[in-house]
């Protein structure tokens, strides 16, 4: 009695297509999700120098400083236009600005910008869009104008380092108009040997 071999014609089609779908997936990660990533780099760029525009023209009393951190996110591709991006300003005194640390703070600017990308080949997973959710924080303040270090002529920066301001030898140092500043918190941080003359019509501050 002879036993009947099924056909196994068609198998092939199957595996290639299940092979098929492994590597669209494969390619849809690389192609996409680079796609996704140099996105978000865009609009993390396009976020902080939103901040840093609208910050800037509220130091300057400007009213519109809200707009004119839309504007430069604009500028940047970012039009707020609720179907590819939306564009968020807010000052973190403000209702619902969620500025983390700073919260409360009149003088801080956050900018949130979420982006959407369509995908190509991922949405033979069901991904047809990822987004992105960036943010930038500014801070605004009247520059300062006063004089540096007490106006010390002579400025020594090493908290944690001796003869950070050193004069030794013979010299006669005159300083006219100032004082020195020593930030070092050890005694040794302003150091005069020798028999160096120091003649001062300033402070000495440590």
């Amino acid at each position: 009695m002879k036993k009947r071999i099924g056909s196994e014609r068609g198998q092939a089609l199957v595996i290639i297509a299940l092979a098929s779908i492994g590597l669209m997936a494969l390619v849809g990660l690389a192609i996409d999700g680079s796609a996704k990533f140099s996105d978000q780099r865009h609009a993390q760029n396009a976020a902080d120098t939103a901040a840093i525009a609208g910050s800037l023209a509220k130091v300057n009393g400007d009213g519109s400083w809200k707009l004119t951190a839309l504007d430069r996110a604009t500028s940047n591709g970012y039009a707020n236009n609720l179907v590819s991006n939306t564009v968020s300003v807010y000052a973190c005194d403000e209702v619902g600005s969620d500025c983390g640390p700073y919260a409360g703070e009149p003088n801080y600017v956050r900018v949130v910008i979420n982006s959407y990308v369509n995908t190509t080949f991922a949405r033979v997973m069901g991904i047809n869009q990822m987004q992105n959710t960036v943010e930038a924080i500014a801070k605004s303040r009247v520059s300062y104008t006063g004089e540096l270090y007490g106006g010390a002529s002579i400025i020594g920066l090493a908290p944690d380092q001796c003869k950070t301001v050193w004069f030794s030898g013979t010299a006669t140092t005159n300083v006219t108009g100032g004082g020195v500043f020593s930030n070092s918190n050890k005694d040794c941080g302003l150091t005069v040997a020798g028999s160096t003359a120091l003649n001062l019509d300033g402070s000495v501050e440590m």
